[in-house]
C-alpha cells in the first residue's frame, strides 16, 4: 500500500513537471469541482474603452507563486522553497494551484504526514468530501505507520457522516499498522471515546483488554482506566459468558504485567528517540545509534510482526539514511524476497533516490536475485548519471562486468577514467585510479604484464608519487619466483636513489623510509649477502638518520653580542657548513655522482607493478620508521569509501 501511494504522488508530480504518467496515475490526481472565477457579470471590453486597453494589475502573490514554482521545478529537493510555495498557493485560494503544489511536494516528501492533513483540509474547504477521502487514502498509503494521520482520517470520517461500520473498519485498518506503536495511545484514545459515545460498554471493555497486552507508552493509564470502568459498571453489562470463562483462566492483570515488563525494557530506546517523525534535517548520532540498537533488541526477540513494525517506524524517522534501508532489505530477503524487492524499490524511487550508495547496494541485490540486466542498468545509471565521478561506482561496475564475461568493457572503464584524469595536474585521483586498475588486472584478471604496463605509464607521468612506488614494490614482493629478492631489492634501490637535478623526485624522508624497508625486506626474505647489500647501500646513502641531520640544520646559535669576534663568526660559519654537508640531500648528491648516476632515470622509466597493500615497517639501525598502512585501502572495496574523480 505504501509503495502504491508513494508512486501515485510521484506520478502526479511527474505529470506536473512535464513527465508522462500512466492513465492509472492520472486518475489518482484527477479532480473535479475546481473553483473558477465568476465572469458572468463582468462588463464586456470594447476597443473604445481606454480601461480595456490598460494592462491588468499585477498580483504580487501570483508573481511570488510563479517564482517559487520555477525554483522547485529546477531544484525539486529544496524543502524550504516547497513549504513557501504551499503557503503562497493557499493564500491565493486557487484549488488547482493548491493541488498542483501539494501533489508535487508530496511526491518528493511523502512521509510528511502533516502536509497530507493540510492537503485534506484544503480539499474540505474548497471541494467535496469525496476528494478529502481520496487525499487521506493517498496519505495512509504513502505513510501507513503514522498514528497522527490515521487519527485525523478517523476523526474526519466520524464527523462527516460515516456509518458505525465504516468508522470501526477504518480504526481497525489503522490499528493494524500502528496499534502496537509505542505512541499509539492517540489512536486508541479516539477509538475508546467513539465507543463510549455509542454507549457500547462491551466494546469499551474489549478495547481496554486489547490495549493491556501491548507495551505502549500509556499502558499504566489504560490499566487504571479499565479498573475504574469496571468499578462503575456491573460485569454482566460488558462481559459475555465466553469471555467470563476466559477471564477466569487468565486475568487481565497477568496480561498487563507482561506488557508492563516489556515496556520497561523498551523505554530506554523510546526515550532516546527525540524525533520519531520525518524531517529533512539530519538526525544526531545518538538517535541513529539508538535506532540501530533498538532494531538489534527487537530482532533478537524474533517476533516477525513486531520486527517489521519497528523497521517501518524507523524508516519514517531515518528515511534519508540508506544504511537503514539496506539493513531492512537484508532482513526481509531471508524470509520474504518480494517484500525485500518492494522495500528496495521504495528507497530507490522516493526516499534515497539521490543516494548512490543505495543504488550500488540495489545492484548487488538485483544480481543476487539473478536480475543481471537490471543490475547492470542500475550500475550504469549511477556511474554515468547519478554520480559520474564516484570511484565506488566505477569499481563496482568494472567488477560486475568482469563477473559476467565482459572483461574488455571493464578495462575500458578504467582506461577512460585514467585518460580523463591524466589531463588534470596534481590529480590524486589519477594515482588512485592507476593503483586500482593495476590491482584489478593482477588480482581479478591474472594479467601481471598489463598491470606493470599501467604502472610504467603512471610513473612516467608521476615519478614523485610515493603510493605508486609503494604499490609496485609491495606487489612485486607478492609475485612468486626464485628471483623475487633480487627484483624487489633492485626496485628499492632505484626508488631510494637521489634524483637528477631538476627532475621530480620523492622527498629525502620518503627515500630514507623506503631504504629502511629494503633492509627489513632483505632480512626477512633474503640471504646474508642480500642483507649486506641492502644494509651497506642504506649506510652509504644515509650516513645519519634524517631526524638528526634535520635537527642540526634547523638550529642556529644566537649572537650574544653585536661585537662578536671574527674568530667566533668563522667558527659558527664552519659549523653551519658542516651541518649542511651532512644532510641526506648533500650526501646523496655526491654519492649519486660517484656510484649510481643513472638511478633516478632508471626509476622514472621503471615498468611499475600493481596496487599497494600494507607491509611492516623497519626500524633498522637508527630511528623507528613510521607504520606502513597509509595506502592499504586503495585496492580494497570497503563500503564504497572511494574518492570522486
Amino acid at each position: 500500500m505504501e509503495a502504491e501511494g508513494a508512486g501515485a504522488g510521484a506520478a502526479a508530480s511527474a505529470e506536473q513537471f512535464g513527465q508522462p504518467v500512466s492513465q492509472t496515475d492520472q486518475a489518482n490526481v484527477q479532480h473535479d469541482g475546481a473553483v473558477q472565477p465568476d465572469t458572468s457579470t463582468a462588463p464586456l471590453a470594447t476597443e473604445a474603452d481606454p480601461a480595456a486597453a490598460a494592462p491588468a494589475p499585477v498580483d504580487p502573490q501570483l508573481e511570488q507563486y510563479n517564482s517559487l514554482l520555477e525554483k522547485v521545478t529546477k531544484k525539486p529537493d529544496d524543502f524550504s522553497t516547497w513549504t513557501s510555495l504551499i503557503s503562497t498557493a493557499e493564500k491565493l485560494g486557487d484549488l488547482e494551484k493548491i493541488r498542483h503544489v501539494y501533489d508535487g511536494f508530496l511526491g518528493e516528501y511523502p512521509l510528511c504526514y502533516g502536509y497530507w492533513k493540510k492537503y485534506a483540509d484544503a480539499e474540505a474547504k474548497y471541494s467535496t468530501p469525496e476528494h478529502v477521502v481520496t487525499v487521506f487514502e493517498r496519505g495512509v498509503a504513502a505513510i501507513p505507520y503514522s498514528v497522527d494521520l490515521w487519527g485525523h482520517y478517523c476523526l474526519y470520517t466520524q464527523n462527516n457522516g460515516g456509518t458505525q461500520e465504516q468508522i470501526r473498519s477504518l480504526y481497525e485498518r489503522g490499528l493494524a499498522y500502528v496499534g502496537a506503536d509505542y505512541a499509539a495511545h492517540g489512536l486508541w484514545d479516539k477509538l475508546l471515546q467513539y465507543e463510549a459515545s455509542q454507549r457500547e460498554l462491551h466494546n469499551v471493555a474489549e478495547v481496554h483488554s486489547r490495549i493491556l497486552g501491548i507495551p505502549i507508552k500509556e499502558l499504566d493509564r489504560y490499566w487504571t482506566g479499565l479498573k475504574e470502568f469496571a468499578s462503575k459498571h456491573p460485569t454482566a453489562d460488558f462481559v459475555s459468558e465466553p469471555e467470563r470463562a476466559e477471564l477466569e483462566a487468565q486475568s487481565r492483570e497477568e496480561v498487563y504485567q507482561g506488557a508492563a515488563e516489556e515496556l520497561a525494557r523498551r523505554k530506554e530506546f523510546e526515550d532516546a528517540i527525540k524525533r520519531p517523525y520525518f524531517h529533512v534535517k539530519p538526525l544526531d548520532n545518538v538517535q541513529l545509534t539508538t535506532w540501530g540498537r533498538y532494531l538489534d533488541y527487537i530482532e533478537e526477540k524474533g517476533d516477525y510482526g513486531t520486527i517489521l513494525r519497528l523497521y517501518e517506524r524507523c524508516l519514517v524517522a531515518c528515511a534519508s539514511y540508506p544504511e537503514f534501508w539496506t539493513r531492512y532489505v537484508r532482513y526481509l530477503e531471508a524470509a520474504d524476497v518480494e517484500g525485500a524487492r518492494v522495500a528496495c524499490e521504495r528507497a530507490m524511487s522516493v526516499h534515497c533516490k539521490r543516494h548512490p550508495d543505495m543504488f550500488l547496494f540495489a545492484a548487488q541485490f538485483q544480481e543476487r536475485l539473478g536480475e543481471i540486466e537490471a543490475a547492470g542498468a542500475t550500475l550504469e545509471y549511477v556511474h554515468t548519471q547519478l554520480a559520474s565521478g564516484l570511484m565506488g561506482a566505477l569499481v563496482q561496475r568494472a567488477n560486475f562486468l568482469r563477473r559476467h564475461g565482459e572483461e574488455a568493457a571493464a578495462r575500458a572503464l578504467y582506461e577512460e577514467a585514467i585518460e580523463e584524469q591524466a589531463s588534470k595536474p596534481e590529480s590524486k585521483t589519477y594515482i588512485f585510479l592507476n593503483i586500482q586498475y593495476a590491482s584489478f588486472l593482477q588480482r581479478a584478471c591474472g594479467d601481471a604484464p598489463a598491470a606493470r604496463l599501467v604502472y610504467a605509464n603512471a610513473l612516467r607521468k608521476s615519478p614523485a608519487a610515493l603510493p605508486l612506488w609503494e604499490g609496485a614494490i609491495l606487489l612485486e614482493e607478492g609475485i612468486a619466483g626464485a628471483d623475487v629478492v633480487e627484483r624487489v631489492l633492485e626496485l628499492y634501490e632505484r626508488v631510494a636513489a637521489p634524483a637528477e637535478e631538476g627532475q621530480p623526485a620523492l622527498s629525502d624522508k620518503e627515500r630514507e623510509e623506503l631504504s629502511l624497508r629494503s633492509v627489513d625486506f632483505a632480512d626477512q626474505r633474503g640471504d646474508a649477502e642480500a642483507v649486506k647489500r641492502a644494509s651497506d647501500l642504506h649506510a652509504k646513502r644515509f650516513k645519519l638518520p634524517l631526524h638528526i641531520t634535520e635537527s642540526v640544520s634547523r638550529k642556529r646559535p644566537a649572537d650574544s653580542s653585536t661585537t662578536e669576534s671574527a674568530a667566533s663568526k668563522q667558527q659558527k660559519q664552519a659549523s653551519e657548513a658542516a651541518a649542511t654537508a651532512a644532510t641526506p640531500a648533500a650526501v646523496a648528491a655526491s654519492y649519486s655522482a660517484a656510484v649510481s648516476p643513472g638511478a633516478a632515470a632508471a626509476a622514472a622509466a621503471y615498468p611499475g607493478y600493481a596496487a599497494a597493500a600494507p607491509a611492516a615497517s623497519a626500524a633498522y639501525g637508527y630511528a623507528q620508521a613510521p607504520a606502513y598502512g597509509a595506502y592499504g585501502s586503495y585496492y580494497q572495496y570497503p563500503g564504497y569509501t572511494y574518492p570522486a574523480y
